[in-house]
């Protein structure tokens, strides 16, 4: 199981030359992975996770109009630590592919 996140890409997720920013491509796929470890670990809402690691290899680009996913796949899930892996894909065509670490951390409690 795990998050898998989408949009149809549209200009304002574009670089001056008009294709998929690649900011973009590293914000969803932190994103896709770090939800897919949360539900991996039981959406503990007394934890967080924390990005420790995060890298992208592109392979590819993507222009206007076409469906990005993110597709995480979580490899291990435990008490401290998290790692997960994802394709990025353009209407099916993998453009990217990342891989993330994560350190589970107690959540702070607010202050009444």
């Amino acid at each position: 199981k795990s998050v898998h996140m989408g949009l149809r890409l549209a200009k304002a997720h574009t670089n001056g030359r008009g294709l998929i920013h690649g900011g973009l491509i590293a914000a969803l796929s932190d994103n896709a992975m770090g939800y897919s470890c949360a539900q991996a670990t039981g959406w503990d809402t007394s934890k967080s996770l924390v990005t420790i690691n995060l890298a992208v290899d592109f392979v590819g680009t993507a222009k206007i109009g076409q469906w990005l996913a993110i597709e995480p796949e979580v490899i291990r899930a435990g008490s401290t630590i998290c790692f997960a892996q994802c394709l990025v894909k353009a209407d099916d065509v993998v453009i990217a592919r990342a891989n993330g670490t994560f350190r589970v951390v107690p959540r702070k409690q607010a202050e009444t």
